[in-house]
């Protein structure tokens, strides 16, 4: 029976390493074909001898049960933090940038509107120095203030037909 053999792409994935890290196994002795494939049986029993055990030879079973409960442990806090309402969706911290970032394009772009007209009758350059490092502090102060949280509330919905007025003069 032939030996499978893997591309690279195929045992970074199933070790869950990088191409780096590869590179690195293959300079420890992990087994290499001549055409940059790799023997699946010959690299599955390298990494058992050399990323699965331990230096007395028995397997690191431990090591991964220990990353397991360390994993769940962190799920866990993550949904604690979530009950608080520590946490913010991406969503919303998304909609939060792009608010800042329009915020901060918009303040910076109406800035030579602002000062041109006083800045042209300026003849000193510290004083025109002055002036626009005054409206850039103004600015990035005003910017550093938390935006206002703005929730959306849902309207109630109107059912079709009647609405409560034309029900009461109805009757």
């Amino acid at each position: 029976m032939d030996e499978k053999f893997l591309s690279t792409q195929e045992v970074t994935w199933l070790y869950g390493i990088t191409k780096q890290g590869l590179g690195k196994w293959v300079e420890r002795g992990f087994p290499k074909s001549k055409r940059n494939e790799y023997p699946l049986k010959a690299g599955l029993d390298w990494v058992r001898g050399n990323v699965w055990s331990t230096p007395d030879g028995a397997g690191d079973m431990a090591g991964f049960k220990l990353r397991e409960q360390k994993a769940k442990a962190e799920q866990r806090e993550m949904d604690v933090e979530k009950q608080r309402g520590s946490l913010v969706p991406r969503e919303q911290s998304l909609i939060w940038l792009s608010r800042l970032l329009a915020e901060i394009k918009l303040h910076f772009l109406g800035l030579p509107r602002r000062l041109a007209g006083s800045l042209i009758i300026l003849k000193d350059e510290r004083e025109v120095e002055s002036v626009l490092k005054h409206e850039i502090t103004r600015i990035l102060w005003t910017l550093s203030k938390p935006l206002p949280h703005k929730e959306r509330r849902k309207k109630p919905r109107r059912r079709a037909g009647r609405t409560k007025a034309r029900a009461k003069a109805a009757r």
